[in-house]
Formats: structure tokens, sequence, C-alpha cells
């Protein structure tokens, strides 16, 4: 208690009123006198300062009633502003509300007066006064966060009371070392004094967050490799939640040290590729299964004959949309998919041009012979003879066919149910014309045949080095 003084509330002073019952239960009245027509905002916050309901408009000149249904804090700073007045005010909630969410309600002007009432209004050009006499003995409550405590005192002159109230919100929870793997953070946290448990979320919303008891860790999977990821974790009792801790992690980059001979993560789905060195190129030694671009956005998968054959845009498939020659073959692409400026190779790859195809069957002793060094050996993914088939380039090129433009996978070929192990095509990133540049190896010839298709048809991908 430092003083006792007088209200002096003038006819034109702009006030917000404490609004009554204070203390209160479910709901509270608030009057608000404005002396000019104006565009007012009427706000209710907690004491972490989120804004819980707001109201605005322009009111006239008068006493403006509004009923506050509150909802789960407990504790509220009413806040009412316009270009030219500012006031705010605690309100208090005692008990539990059943009100789903909280409501600012505004009921209207509390009476139509004329100037002339007004100089007679109870409210206004009057001195409202605390009647106090020394010996008189006062109550003093003291509130935070729901809590309360008295003190019953008889002061014979100005004096600090302090209230002792044990029940406040806890404090923010501190970080703790995390758990890093490629896939998978384990996020850890101090554990709080009066703290009853603890919540986190992926956004910064306490109202969605998930409860975890007392636990002060949280396991998050199914993550993308080299990808930062964020953790809101709060600490909370029965008078209400801490600020928000804000955790920042990065999965591990499985290829932070890699050389070209390891195999490669592609982050973007888990998949992992061999890689090969030939001469001054490292390749992929495996065709592409990527559904995705560069920047996580989904490549269409386009099953349907007729659908293919009409798509100007990314699609890739399956052989026969047979997903079982997924881990042997790859996928087949479109040149839409290719020539995409989102990427369809990894961060760091790209699909080869013409030229740098060149540069390989050139290295391999040109392209009459180069087929032979580039194929895979042996008859599980090619027919026989496989001719000339070494891989001494160790680039294991596998007999995965191709999607015609007309959607079909033999081009209705009279004798021919499946070209899968027949050749492969390998798309180029250089455009010629309507089309584009290819590489295709067969099984029954040595040599690598380039030529330029349509790019509607759906050819293996291989991913060479920046």
């Amino acid at each position: 208690l430092t003083n006792v003084d007088f209200i002096n509330v003038e006819r034109n002073e702009f006030s917000v009123f404490q609004n009554y019952p204070n203390p209160f239960t479910a709901e509270t009245n608030i009057n608000v006198f404005v002396p000019d027509r104006e565009k007012y905002t009427i706000s209710v916050f907690d004491l972490t300062g989120r804004e819980i309901v707001s109201y605005e408009n322009i009111l006239d000149r008068g006493l403006h009633n509004f009923t506050y249904f509150a909802g789960e804090s407990k504790n509220y700073v009413l806040a009412v502003k316009s270009e030219k007045h500012y006031q705010n005010l605690l309100m208090i909630q005692m008990g539990s509300s059943k009100n789903t969410a909280s409501e600012l309600v505004y009921n209207g002007l509390s009476e139509n007066k004329t100037d002339k009432d007004l100089n007679s209004w109870e409210l206004r050009g009057k001195k409202s006064q605390f009647l106090y006499e020394i010996g008189d003995q006062l109550k003093f409550t003291g509130y935070v966060n729901g809590d309360y405590a008295e003190i019953t005192e008889t002061p014979s002159e100005s004096t600090t009371y302090t209230f002792d109230i044990n029940n406040v919100v806890p404090n923010a929870p501190v970080s703790s070392p995390p758990s890093v793997t490629e896939s998978q953070i384990t996020w850890s946290w101090s554990s709080v004094d009066g703290a009853t448990g603890y919540k986190y979320n992926t956004t910064n919303n306490y109202n969605t967050a998930t409860n975890v008891g007392t636990n002060t860790s949280y396991t998050q999977g199914s993550l993308t490799c080299d990808t930062e990821y964020n953790l809101h974790v709060w600490a909370y009792n029965a008078c209400g939640e801490s600020s928000v801790l804000i955790l920042t992690e990065e999965t591990v980059d499985p290829n932070s040290s890699f050389e070209c001979g390891d195999t490669y993560t592609d982050c973007r789905d888990g998949n992992v590729y061999t890689t090969v060195q030939i001469g001054t190129q490292c390749w992929f030694a495996e065709n592409l299964k990527t559904t995705q671009f560069r920047n996580g956005e989904t490549i269409t998968n386009v099953t349907g004959n007729a659908a293919w054959s009409n798509l100007s845009t990314p699609a890739w498939c399956h052989y026969e949309n047979n997903s079982g020659y997924d881990a042997s073959y790859g996928k087949l692409y479109n040149w839409f998919a290719v020539e995409d400026a989102r990427g369809l190779c990894p961060e760091g790859w790209h699909v080869p041009t013409d030229a740098e195809w060149t540069t390989l069957t050139t290295h391999q002793g040109g392209v009459s012979v180069a087929g032979g060094k580039l194929k895979e050996t042996g008859f599980t993914h090619w027919n026989s003879p496989n001719e000339g088939a070494s891989n001494s380039s160790g680039f294991t090129a596998r007999g995965g066919a191709a999607r015609y433009d007309n959607g079909t996978w033999t081009n209705n070929h009279p004798s021919i149910s499946s070209f899968i192990k027949y050749g492969g095509g390998w798309w180029t990133s250089t455009q010629f014309g309507f089309g584009a540049y290819w590489r295709g190896m067969a099984f029954n010839i040595e040599s690598v045949a380039r030529d330029t298709y349509d790019k509607k048809f759906g050819y293996s991908v291989r991913c060479l080095k920046d």
C-alpha cells in the first residue's frame, strides 16, 4: 500500500473502467467511455503477450459495454486503444470456466444520453473516493496466474506488502544435447521446478501440442537426412504454461565425406546409389529411382497409356507399371521431368548432356565398342548373348527397356510381349528440335546408339557429378 487517493474522471476523459466482477469465474463486464467518435481496438491478451480475442470498430461518443467470456488462461490483460488513446488493465479469473474458447462480445452503448444528460452523469465530473480512516482494518488480496494470497492489516502509513504465492507458472525448459542420426532426432530438455509436465509441437502452438507427461525427451523419426528441424517445448502446471523453448537441429548428412566410388544417399527419399569414377567423370552406377524433384515436390506417376501419350508435364513410371522392376532397373521418366528447372538429380548432380555422354563413350574406345564395356555381364538383366559385355567401366548398364510416346510398352510389336532385358535407353539433357538426344544399348550388340526421340518417351536416367 503506497497511498490512498481519489479517482477523478472528467466529463470528456477517455476511460476504461475496471471489469466487474473481478476476479471472475466465467464472464465479466467491461465498460469503456469514448469521448469522441473514433476507431478503437479492444484486445485481450494472456500474460505471455499472446492475443486471445480482439474487437475493432468505430465507436460513437458514450459508454460502451462489453462482456468477456474467459477461456483456459487465468490472468488477462485488457488493452483499449485508438489513435489518440490507450489504456490497459488486469483481469483475473478464478476457478474453472466451462467455456471452450474465449469470446469478447460487444453489447452496445449502455445508455443513449445527450450532452445535457452527460453533464449530470454520475460517472462524469465527480470524484469517487476510497474511504479510509487510521485504525481501519484492510484486507489485501494478491493474484498471480490464478493463485492468490491474502494479507489483513491495519496500516497507519504508506507500507509495502509482499505476498507469498508459491504456485506460479513454471520457467521455460533449457535445451539438453540431442541425439541425432540421418533420419531421427531425440530431443532433450531440462526438468523445471514447479512443472507437472511438458508438451511439444513442431509448430509454435501450445493449444495443439502433444503432452509427454513428465518425460523430458522426445524421439522424432522418419526424417529427411541433411535437413533442419525445429521443436517447440513448454513446461506446464495448474497455473499455466511457460514461455516456449525452441529447439533447432539438423539431421546428419550421410554424404559429408563422399568420394566417387562411395555409395551416395539421396536424402529426398533415402535411396542409396553406387557410384563409379570413369575417366574424369563420376557417375551413378545405377538408374535413378526418385519420385521427387530436388526441392521435394512430387513427380507424377502416370500409368495409363492414353494419359501418358497426352502428357506435356513431368512424369515417371515403372516398366509395365511393375514396381518389382524398381530395384534392378529404376524408373522411366519422360523428358519433361529431365528438363524441369526443379532438378531431377540430387543436389550436386545433374542429368548429363549429349556432349558428356560422348565423353563417356569416347573414353571407352568409341561408340562401336563402348556398349560392351558399359553393360553388366551375365544374363540376369540382359537376354543372351549380351554381346561383348564386360562391364570393364563399372557403369553396369542394364536392359530396363522404355515406354513409347503412345504410352505402350512394345509399340504393339507382333512377336515381343516385353522389352525388358532386350535393351536400355538413357536420356541426355540436350534438346534437339521437338525431342531430345538419347543413348541406347541392346542385348545383341556391343555398340552404343545415339539418336533423338520425342519428349513423351519414357527412358532411364543416370546422374553425373557436377
